[in-house]
Protein backbone atom coordinates (compact mmCIF):
# COMPACT_ATOMS: atom_id res chain seq x y z
CA UNK A 1 0.00 0.00 0.00
CA UNK A 2 2.71 2.24 0.72
CA UNK A 3 4.29 1.74 -2.91
CA UNK A 4 0.91 2.55 -4.23
CA UNK A 5 0.49 6.11 -2.41
CA UNK A 6 3.86 7.28 -3.51
CA UNK A 7 3.11 6.39 -6.78
CA UNK A 8 0.03 8.17 -6.39
CA UNK A 9 1.86 11.17 -5.17
CA UNK A 10 4.50 11.13 -8.11
CA UNK A 11 1.38 10.98 -10.61
CA UNK A 12 -0.36 14.10 -9.19
CA UNK A 13 3.12 16.05 -8.75
CA UNK A 14 3.22 17.19 -12.48
CA UNK A 15 0.05 19.05 -11.81
CA UNK A 16 0.44 20.59 -9.08
CA UNK A 17 4.02 21.86 -10.13
CA UNK A 18 1.84 23.40 -13.41
CA UNK A 19 -0.85 24.83 -11.83
CA UNK A 20 1.30 26.47 -9.16
CA UNK A 21 4.79 26.07 -8.94
CA UNK A 22 4.75 28.13 -5.25
CA UNK A 23 1.94 26.10 -4.09
CA UNK A 24 2.46 23.55 -1.18
CA UNK A 25 0.91 19.93 -1.08
CA UNK A 26 -0.31 19.49 3.13
CA UNK A 27 0.44 15.43 2.75
CA UNK A 28 -1.58 15.43 6.36
CA UNK A 29 -4.72 15.96 4.13
CA UNK A 30 -3.74 13.33 1.82
CA UNK A 31 -5.59 10.22 2.20
CA UNK A 32 -4.30 6.58 0.99
CA UNK A 33 -6.65 4.78 -0.76
CA UNK A 34 -7.66 1.55 1.02
CA UNK A 35 -8.12 -1.46 -1.69
CA UNK A 36 -11.03 -3.23 -1.17
CA UNK A 37 -11.79 -6.43 -2.86
CA UNK A 38 -15.11 -8.29 -3.11
CA UNK A 39 -15.36 -11.66 -1.21
CA UNK A 40 -14.48 -14.22 -4.52
CA UNK A 41 -11.83 -12.63 -4.59
CA UNK A 42 -10.30 -12.85 -1.19
CA UNK A 43 -11.20 -16.54 -1.61
CA UNK A 44 -8.98 -16.40 -4.69
CA UNK A 45 -6.60 -14.85 -3.19
CA UNK A 46 -6.22 -17.25 0.04
CA UNK A 47 -6.20 -20.11 -2.82
CA UNK A 48 -3.45 -18.51 -4.57
CA UNK A 49 -1.36 -17.38 -1.46
CA UNK A 50 -1.85 -19.11 1.58
CA UNK A 51 0.46 -17.63 3.51
CA UNK A 52 -0.31 -14.06 2.70
CA UNK A 53 3.48 -12.68 1.40
CA UNK A 54 2.12 -11.01 -1.34
CA UNK A 55 0.80 -7.72 -1.88
CA UNK A 56 -3.43 -7.80 -2.62
CA UNK A 57 -2.58 -5.46 -5.38
CA UNK A 58 -0.10 -7.59 -6.80
CA UNK A 59 -2.47 -10.90 -6.94
CA UNK A 60 -5.12 -8.39 -8.32
CA UNK A 61 -2.45 -7.40 -10.90
CA UNK A 62 -1.69 -11.18 -11.51
CA UNK A 63 -5.13 -12.12 -11.77
CA UNK A 64 -6.23 -10.14 -14.67
CA UNK A 65 -3.00 -11.22 -16.40
CA UNK A 66 -3.17 -14.86 -16.53
CA UNK A 67 -4.77 -14.78 -19.88
CA UNK A 68 -4.02 -11.75 -21.53
CA UNK A 69 -2.33 -11.63 -25.10
CA UNK A 70 -0.21 -8.38 -24.67
CA UNK A 71 0.28 -9.28 -28.51
CA UNK A 72 -3.59 -7.92 -29.29
CA UNK A 73 -5.00 -4.60 -29.29
CA UNK A 74 -8.22 -3.86 -27.30
CA UNK A 75 -11.07 -4.27 -29.14
CA UNK A 76 -9.51 -6.51 -31.88
CA UNK A 77 -11.88 -6.98 -34.56
CA UNK A 78 -14.75 -5.06 -33.32
CA UNK A 79 -14.21 -1.26 -32.83
CA UNK A 80 -11.85 1.20 -33.10
CA UNK A 81 -9.47 1.79 -30.28
CA UNK A 82 -9.44 5.60 -28.80
CA UNK A 83 -6.01 6.61 -27.91
CA UNK A 84 -5.97 10.17 -26.09
CA UNK A 85 -2.94 12.25 -26.17
CA UNK A 86 -1.33 14.92 -24.24
CA UNK A 87 1.58 16.66 -23.93
CA UNK A 88 3.61 18.89 -21.13
CA UNK A 89 6.31 20.84 -22.42
CA UNK A 90 8.54 22.00 -20.37
CA UNK A 91 11.89 23.37 -23.07
CA UNK A 92 12.14 24.51 -26.84
CA UNK A 93 15.11 25.01 -29.12
CA UNK A 94 17.52 25.89 -29.89
CA UNK A 95 15.85 26.45 -33.19
CA UNK A 96 18.40 26.00 -36.13
CA UNK A 97 17.75 28.37 -39.39
CA UNK A 98 20.70 26.50 -40.99
CA UNK A 99 20.19 22.50 -40.60
CA UNK A 100 16.13 23.73 -40.49
CA UNK A 101 15.17 22.10 -37.43
CA UNK A 102 14.20 22.68 -33.78
CA UNK A 103 14.57 20.66 -30.64
CA UNK A 104 11.88 20.10 -28.38
CA UNK A 105 11.13 18.54 -24.72
CA UNK A 106 7.92 17.07 -23.09
CA UNK A 107 6.22 14.70 -21.18
CA UNK A 108 4.35 12.78 -23.87
CA UNK A 109 1.17 10.83 -22.21
CA UNK A 110 -0.90 8.74 -23.99
CA UNK A 111 -4.14 6.84 -22.71
CA UNK A 112 -6.47 4.35 -23.77
CA UNK A 113 -9.06 1.25 -22.58
CA UNK A 114 -8.02 -1.62 -21.76
CA UNK A 115 -11.52 -3.55 -21.27
CA UNK A 116 -8.99 -6.65 -20.60
CA UNK A 117 -7.83 -5.27 -17.37
CA UNK A 118 -10.63 -4.28 -16.41
CA UNK A 119 -11.01 -4.48 -12.21
CA UNK A 120 -14.17 -3.69 -11.35
CA UNK A 121 -15.57 -6.72 -10.94
CA UNK A 122 -13.22 -7.62 -8.36
CA UNK A 123 -13.34 -4.98 -6.14
CA UNK A 124 -15.84 -3.39 -3.61
CA UNK A 125 -18.35 -1.09 -5.27
CA UNK A 126 -17.69 2.41 -5.63
CA UNK A 127 -14.05 1.38 -5.11
CA UNK A 128 -11.19 3.27 -7.55
CA UNK A 129 -7.85 2.54 -7.49
CA UNK A 130 -4.70 3.58 -9.66
CA UNK A 131 -2.14 0.81 -9.90
CA UNK A 132 1.45 1.27 -11.26
CA UNK A 133 2.66 -1.40 -13.29
CA UNK A 134 6.83 -1.40 -14.25
CA UNK A 135 7.67 -0.18 -17.54
CA UNK A 136 8.46 -4.06 -18.72
CA UNK A 137 4.97 -5.18 -17.99
CA UNK A 138 3.87 -7.62 -21.04
CA UNK A 139 0.88 -5.03 -22.10
CA UNK A 140 -0.38 -3.87 -25.35
CA UNK A 141 0.78 -0.48 -26.04
CA UNK A 142 0.46 2.29 -29.15
CA UNK A 143 3.22 2.08 -31.84
CA UNK A 144 3.23 6.19 -32.10
CA UNK A 145 6.04 7.41 -33.83
CA UNK A 146 6.95 11.02 -35.14
CA UNK A 147 7.40 11.17 -38.96
CA UNK A 148 8.69 15.02 -38.47
CA UNK A 149 11.72 13.67 -36.19
CA UNK A 150 15.30 13.64 -37.55
CA UNK A 151 16.25 12.19 -34.26
CA UNK A 152 14.22 11.03 -30.91
CA UNK A 153 15.44 9.60 -27.63
CA UNK A 154 13.71 8.84 -24.69
CA UNK A 155 15.32 9.63 -21.55
CA UNK A 156 16.71 6.86 -19.42
CA UNK A 157 18.57 9.15 -16.28
CA UNK A 158 19.36 7.16 -13.70
CA UNK A 159 16.04 4.79 -14.31
CA UNK A 160 14.03 5.03 -18.22
CA UNK A 161 11.98 7.92 -18.02
CA UNK A 162 8.55 5.96 -17.88
CA UNK A 163 5.81 5.29 -15.85
CA UNK A 164 2.61 3.43 -17.05
CA UNK A 165 -0.87 3.65 -14.32
CA UNK A 166 -3.30 1.14 -14.80
CA UNK A 167 -6.71 2.42 -13.30
CA UNK A 168 -9.50 0.04 -11.60
CA UNK A 169 -11.90 0.58 -14.87
CA UNK A 170 -9.34 -0.71 -17.15
CA UNK A 171 -7.58 2.30 -18.62
CA UNK A 172 -3.98 2.33 -18.87
CA UNK A 173 -1.77 5.51 -19.04
CA UNK A 174 1.73 5.69 -20.10
CA UNK A 175 3.83 8.80 -19.86
CA UNK A 176 7.69 9.18 -21.08
CA UNK A 177 10.30 11.98 -20.68
CA UNK A 178 11.02 12.39 -24.70
CA UNK A 179 13.28 15.21 -26.97
CA UNK A 180 12.96 15.29 -30.19
CA UNK A 181 15.33 16.75 -33.13
CA UNK A 182 12.26 17.80 -35.39
CA UNK A 183 12.21 19.29 -38.67
CA UNK A 184 10.63 22.53 -39.62
CA UNK A 185 10.64 24.19 -43.56
CA UNK A 186 11.35 28.02 -43.08
CA UNK A 187 10.91 30.81 -44.94
CA UNK A 188 13.11 34.02 -44.86
CA UNK A 189 11.58 36.44 -47.63
CA UNK A 190 10.90 38.96 -44.23
CA UNK A 191 14.44 37.64 -42.52
CA UNK A 192 14.96 39.14 -39.64
CA UNK A 193 11.46 40.24 -39.24
CA UNK A 194 10.11 36.73 -40.12
CA UNK A 195 7.08 34.70 -38.60
CA UNK A 196 8.22 30.58 -38.54
CA UNK A 197 5.76 27.78 -37.93
CA UNK A 198 7.24 24.44 -36.81
CA UNK A 199 4.70 21.37 -36.91
CA UNK A 200 5.07 18.46 -34.79
CA UNK A 201 3.05 14.96 -35.64
CA UNK A 202 2.85 11.72 -34.34
CA UNK A 203 0.49 8.91 -35.37
CA UNK A 204 0.18 5.05 -35.31
CA UNK A 205 3.20 2.89 -37.46
CA UNK A 206 0.63 -0.28 -37.89
CA UNK A 207 -2.89 0.94 -36.99
CA UNK A 208 -4.70 2.59 -39.86
CA UNK A 209 -7.60 4.31 -38.94
CA UNK A 210 -9.96 1.05 -39.20
CA UNK A 211 -7.97 0.16 -35.94
CA UNK A 212 -6.83 2.87 -34.05
CA UNK A 213 -7.75 6.59 -33.75
CA UNK A 214 -5.72 9.12 -32.10
CA UNK A 215 -7.55 12.39 -30.17
CA UNK A 216 -6.43 15.17 -28.15
CA UNK A 217 -7.30 14.90 -24.56
CA UNK A 218 -10.17 16.97 -23.92
CA UNK A 219 -9.30 18.52 -20.66
CA UNK A 220 -5.68 19.50 -20.91
CA UNK A 221 -3.91 18.41 -24.68
CA UNK A 222 -1.03 21.12 -24.03
CA UNK A 223 0.53 22.38 -21.23
CA UNK A 224 3.72 24.69 -21.80
CA UNK A 225 5.80 25.71 -18.84
CA UNK A 226 5.69 29.77 -18.17
CA UNK A 227 9.31 29.77 -18.09
CA UNK A 228 10.73 28.33 -21.57
CA UNK A 229 12.64 30.57 -23.16
CA UNK A 230 13.85 30.58 -26.82
CA UNK A 231 16.92 32.51 -28.22
CA UNK A 232 16.29 34.62 -30.64
CA UNK A 233 12.94 33.51 -30.70
CA UNK A 234 8.99 34.73 -28.74
CA UNK A 235 6.63 32.01 -28.71
CA UNK A 236 3.75 33.16 -29.81
CA UNK A 237 1.30 30.60 -29.93
CA UNK A 238 0.73 27.24 -30.04
CA UNK A 239 -1.90 25.48 -32.11
CA UNK A 240 -3.05 21.91 -31.85
CA UNK A 241 -5.58 19.99 -34.49
CA UNK A 242 -6.55 16.44 -35.76
CA UNK A 243 -5.64 15.12 -39.77
CA UNK A 244 -5.82 12.13 -41.73
CA UNK A 245 -2.75 11.12 -43.04
CA UNK A 246 -3.07 8.48 -46.54
CA UNK A 247 -0.55 6.35 -47.59
CA UNK A 248 -0.94 4.12 -50.73
CA UNK A 249 -1.56 1.39 -48.27
CA UNK A 250 -3.81 2.92 -45.78
CA UNK A 251 -5.33 5.95 -44.17
CA UNK A 252 -3.91 6.97 -40.69
CA UNK A 253 -4.87 9.12 -37.92
CA UNK A 254 -2.72 11.74 -37.21
CA UNK A 255 -2.19 15.03 -34.44
CA UNK A 256 -0.29 17.97 -35.20
CA UNK A 257 0.79 20.64 -33.07
CA UNK A 258 1.83 23.37 -34.73
CA UNK A 259 4.46 25.97 -32.50
CA UNK A 260 4.29 30.04 -34.39
CA UNK A 261 7.79 31.77 -33.72
CA UNK A 262 8.34 35.18 -34.42
CA UNK A 263 12.05 35.97 -34.48
CA UNK A 264 13.71 38.61 -31.83
CA UNK A 265 15.13 41.77 -33.96
CA UNK A 266 17.43 42.78 -31.53
CA UNK A 267 20.31 40.69 -32.01
CA UNK A 268 20.32 42.00 -35.42
CA UNK A 269 19.97 45.14 -34.78
CA UNK A 270 22.64 45.36 -32.91
CA UNK A 271 25.25 43.08 -35.39
CA UNK A 272 24.20 44.24 -38.52
CA UNK A 273 21.51 47.23 -38.59
CA UNK A 274 23.29 49.81 -36.66
CA UNK A 275 26.80 48.89 -38.05
CA UNK A 276 25.00 49.31 -41.63
CA UNK A 277 23.80 52.78 -40.61
CA UNK A 278 26.90 54.18 -39.16
CA UNK A 279 29.01 52.77 -42.08
CA UNK A 280 26.49 54.73 -44.33
CA UNK A 281 26.82 57.56 -42.30
CA UNK A 282 30.95 57.93 -42.21
CA UNK A 283 30.54 57.78 -46.19
CA UNK A 284 29.06 61.41 -45.57
CA UNK A 285 32.08 62.25 -44.16
CA UNK A 286 33.94 62.40 -47.73
CA UNK A 287 31.43 65.73 -48.69
CA UNK A 288 32.99 67.84 -45.93
CA UNK A 289 36.96 66.96 -46.95
CA UNK A 290 38.37 69.46 -49.22
CA UNK A 291 38.18 68.12 -52.99
CA UNK A 292 42.03 68.25 -53.48
CA UNK A 293 42.48 65.90 -50.07
CA UNK A 294 42.05 62.88 -52.79
CA UNK A 295 44.12 60.09 -50.77
CA UNK A 296 41.97 60.96 -47.43
CA UNK A 297 38.47 61.05 -49.60
CA UNK A 298 39.03 57.94 -51.66
CA UNK A 299 40.21 55.80 -48.79
CA UNK A 300 37.11 57.06 -46.58
CA UNK A 301 35.24 55.77 -49.69
CA UNK A 302 36.88 52.29 -50.31
CA UNK A 303 36.70 51.35 -46.47
CA UNK A 304 32.76 52.19 -46.06
CA UNK A 305 32.15 49.91 -49.26
CA UNK A 306 34.37 46.48 -47.50
CA UNK A 307 33.11 47.08 -44.44
CA UNK A 308 29.37 47.11 -45.77
CA UNK A 309 30.74 44.23 -48.25
CA UNK A 310 31.76 42.24 -44.88
CA UNK A 311 27.96 42.74 -43.00
CA UNK A 312 26.86 40.97 -46.23
CA UNK A 313 29.61 38.19 -45.87
CA UNK A 314 28.58 37.46 -42.11
CA UNK A 315 25.03 38.14 -42.61
CA UNK A 316 25.23 34.94 -45.46
CA UNK A 317 27.43 32.56 -43.15
CA UNK A 318 24.20 32.02 -40.56
CA UNK A 319 21.85 31.27 -43.05
CA UNK A 320 21.58 28.35 -45.53
CA UNK A 321 22.02 29.25 -49.37
CA UNK A 322 18.64 30.07 -50.59
CA UNK A 323 17.93 32.43 -53.39
CA UNK A 324 14.95 34.28 -51.67
CA UNK A 325 16.14 37.57 -51.55
CA UNK A 326 15.58 38.22 -47.34
CA UNK A 327 14.50 41.53 -46.03
CA UNK A 328 17.84 42.24 -44.60
CA UNK A 329 19.50 41.77 -47.56
CA UNK A 330 17.35 44.45 -49.23
CA UNK A 331 18.49 46.59 -46.58
CA UNK A 332 22.54 45.88 -46.88
CA UNK A 333 22.88 45.94 -50.47
CA UNK A 334 20.73 49.54 -50.34
CA UNK A 335 23.50 50.56 -48.02
CA UNK A 336 25.96 49.64 -50.31
CA UNK A 337 24.55 51.41 -53.05
CA UNK A 338 24.63 54.63 -50.79
CA UNK A 339 28.40 54.48 -50.17
CA UNK A 340 28.99 53.23 -53.45
CA UNK A 341 26.73 56.15 -54.60
CA UNK A 342 29.22 58.96 -51.85
CA UNK A 343 32.05 57.19 -53.84
CA UNK A 344 31.37 57.61 -57.10
CA UNK A 345 30.41 61.27 -55.80
CA UNK A 346 33.73 61.90 -55.49
CA UNK A 347 34.90 60.54 -58.35
CA UNK A 348 32.60 63.07 -60.20
CA UNK A 349 34.05 65.64 -58.24
CA UNK A 350 37.54 64.84 -59.26
CA UNK A 351 36.58 64.74 -63.07
CA UNK A 352 34.65 67.91 -63.79
CA UNK A 353 37.41 69.81 -61.06
CA UNK A 354 39.66 69.09 -63.71
CA UNK A 355 40.79 72.54 -65.42
CA UNK A 356 39.84 73.16 -68.82
CA UNK A 357 40.96 75.50 -71.58
CA UNK A 358 39.68 76.59 -74.32
CA UNK A 359 41.89 75.55 -77.62
CA UNK A 360 39.84 77.19 -80.49
CA UNK A 361 41.80 80.33 -79.84
CA UNK A 362 44.10 81.07 -82.48
CA UNK A 363 46.57 82.74 -80.30
CA UNK A 364 46.67 79.30 -78.00
CA UNK A 365 50.29 77.64 -78.04
CA UNK A 366 52.41 75.56 -75.71
CA UNK A 367 53.90 78.61 -73.94
CA UNK A 368 50.34 80.01 -72.65
CA UNK A 369 50.06 75.92 -71.72
CA UNK A 370 52.39 75.90 -69.43
CA UNK A 371 52.36 79.25 -68.15
CA UNK A 372 48.63 78.84 -66.95
CA UNK A 373 49.47 75.29 -65.46
CA UNK A 374 52.24 77.09 -63.50
CA UNK A 375 50.27 79.81 -62.31
CA UNK A 376 47.52 76.99 -60.80
CA UNK A 377 50.44 75.78 -58.42
CA UNK A 378 51.26 78.78 -57.03
CA UNK A 379 47.58 79.87 -56.40
CA UNK A 380 46.21 78.58 -53.33
CA UNK A 381 42.93 76.31 -53.51
CA UNK A 382 40.04 77.54 -50.88
CA UNK A 383 37.51 75.15 -49.50
CA UNK A 384 34.57 77.07 -50.75
CA UNK A 385 31.50 77.23 -53.43
CA UNK A 386 33.77 79.36 -55.27
CA UNK A 387 37.06 78.54 -54.52
CA UNK A 388 37.87 76.52 -57.95
CA UNK A 389 36.25 79.88 -59.45
CA UNK A 390 38.49 82.25 -58.04
CA UNK A 391 41.45 79.91 -59.15
CA UNK A 392 40.41 79.89 -62.72
CA UNK A 393 40.45 83.40 -62.45
CA UNK A 394 43.72 83.89 -61.22
CA UNK A 395 44.79 81.65 -63.92
CA UNK A 396 43.45 83.09 -66.81
CA UNK A 397 44.89 86.62 -65.39
CA UNK A 398 48.38 85.33 -65.39
CA UNK A 399 48.31 83.42 -68.64
CA UNK A 400 46.14 85.68 -70.63
CA UNK A 401 42.46 85.62 -71.57
CA UNK A 402 43.48 83.57 -74.70
CA UNK A 403 44.06 79.94 -72.02
CA UNK A 404 41.26 81.00 -69.23
CA UNK A 405 40.74 77.57 -67.42
CA UNK A 406 36.98 76.55 -66.81
CA UNK A 407 35.58 74.63 -63.72
CA UNK A 408 32.01 74.92 -64.90
CA UNK A 409 30.43 71.95 -66.41
CA UNK A 410 27.59 72.52 -68.63
CA UNK A 411 27.08 75.64 -67.07
CA UNK A 412 26.73 74.84 -63.78
CA UNK A 413 29.58 75.25 -60.62
CA UNK A 414 31.20 71.75 -59.97
CA UNK A 415 32.03 72.67 -56.10
CA UNK A 416 27.94 72.27 -55.31
CA UNK A 417 27.88 68.84 -55.80
CA UNK A 418 29.41 68.08 -52.54
CA UNK A 419 26.97 71.09 -51.08
CA UNK A 420 24.04 69.18 -52.87
CA UNK A 421 25.29 65.84 -51.41
CA UNK A 422 25.62 66.88 -48.04
CA UNK A 423 22.01 67.56 -47.81
CA UNK A 424 20.84 64.72 -50.28
CA UNK A 425 22.61 61.49 -49.11
CA UNK A 426 20.87 61.90 -45.69
CA UNK A 427 17.97 62.91 -46.65
CA UNK A 428 17.30 60.07 -49.19
CA UNK A 429 19.10 57.20 -46.92
CA UNK A 430 15.76 58.63 -44.16
CA UNK A 431 13.12 58.69 -46.57
CA UNK A 432 14.63 54.76 -47.34
CA UNK A 433 14.33 53.92 -43.82
CA UNK A 434 11.02 55.09 -43.40
CA UNK A 435 9.94 53.14 -46.33
CA UNK A 436 11.45 50.17 -45.43
CA UNK A 437 10.74 49.70 -41.71
CA UNK A 438 7.15 50.97 -41.94
CA UNK A 439 6.41 47.96 -45.13
CA UNK A 440 8.45 45.74 -43.46
CA UNK A 441 6.72 45.89 -40.01
CA UNK A 442 3.65 46.25 -41.33
CA UNK A 443 3.45 43.15 -43.51
CA UNK A 444 5.16 40.82 -40.76
CA UNK A 445 2.62 42.11 -38.47
CA UNK A 446 -0.01 40.70 -40.66
CA UNK A 447 2.03 37.86 -41.46
CA UNK A 448 1.87 36.70 -37.59
CA UNK A 449 -2.19 37.70 -37.01
CA UNK A 450 -2.55 35.07 -40.30
CA UNK A 451 -0.89 32.43 -38.85
CA UNK A 452 -1.91 33.13 -35.03
CA UNK A 453 -6.02 33.35 -36.40
CA UNK A 454 -5.22 29.76 -38.35
CA UNK A 455 -7.05 27.40 -36.95
CA UNK A 456 -9.71 27.09 -33.96
CA UNK A 457 -8.09 25.51 -31.42
CA UNK A 458 -5.44 27.68 -29.88
CA UNK A 459 -3.36 26.95 -26.69
CA UNK A 460 -1.28 30.54 -25.05
CA UNK A 461 1.85 29.84 -23.45
CA UNK A 462 1.49 29.23 -19.54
Amino acid sequence: MARLCCWVLLAAAPVAWTLGKNEEVDLAEMKRPELCVTDDTQSMFDSIDPEHKMTPETLLLQSVQMDYDHRMRPYMNKETLDVDVSLWVYNIGPISETAMNFRIDFYFTQSWLEPRLNLSSRLCPGTNATFPLPTDTMIWMPDTYFPTALEASTHAVTKLNQAVWLQSDGRVTVSSRVTIVSRCPMEFQYFPLDVQTCDLRFLSYGYNLLDLKMNWHEVHPIWIESDVSIAQFTLLKCRHNQSTVTFHHGSYSCLVVTFIFQRNVGYYLIQTIIPSVLCVALSWVSFFIKRDATPARASLGITTVLAVVTLIASDSWSLPRISTIKAIEVYLFSCLLFVFGALMEFSAVCYFSKPRFDTKKENYDDDHYMETAITEKMIPLEDNNHGDAETAEGAGAAGGASAKPKLEFAGFDVGRIDVFSRVGFPLAFFLFNVIYWVSYLSITRKEADKHVAAGDQIIDAM
